[in-house]
């Protein structure tokens, strides 16, 4: 972590606002990125499920990766009504993978569920 909310930087000859994007949070503390909720999940006692790269709306490929951040256990996804098998952990205990998710043209529903000891969220 470089620094906690993006920031104003000298303005360049560069055409483009004069920011540094690197933040962890928004330059408005509007929209809190992804890393937040990676560190979020790993220091907090808080409930932690998020979807990583939800805002990227228009997708290249059909067959994905999704990434998921949880600390509060293995998280089951189901995408258009189909479970998704074959989770596997990533770089921590809250870092969790789901390889090789097919994804169909126009509007997709996901459903993502994580349970720990007799808690539900």
């Amino acid at each position: 972590m470089w620094n906690t909310f993006d920031f104003a930087t000298p303005i360049t000859a560069l055409n483009v606002n004069p920011r540094n994007y690197k933040g962890l949070v928004s330059f408005d503390r509007k929209l809190k990125k992804d890393g937040f909720y990676w560190y979020k999940a790993n220091w907090s006692k808080e409930p932690v499920l998020y979807v990583t790269q939800r805002r990227m709306i228009n997708r290249g490929n059909e067959i994905t990766p999704v990434t998921i951040y949880s600390n509060r256990g293995e998280p089951t996804l189901t995408v258009n009504g189909t479970v998704i098998k074959g989770v596997r952990k990533g770089q921590t205990d809250v870092h969790y993978i789901f390889d090789n998710v097919k994804l169909t043209k126009g509007r997709t529903r996901s459903k993502l569920r994580s349970y720990k000891k007799t808690e539900r969220y």
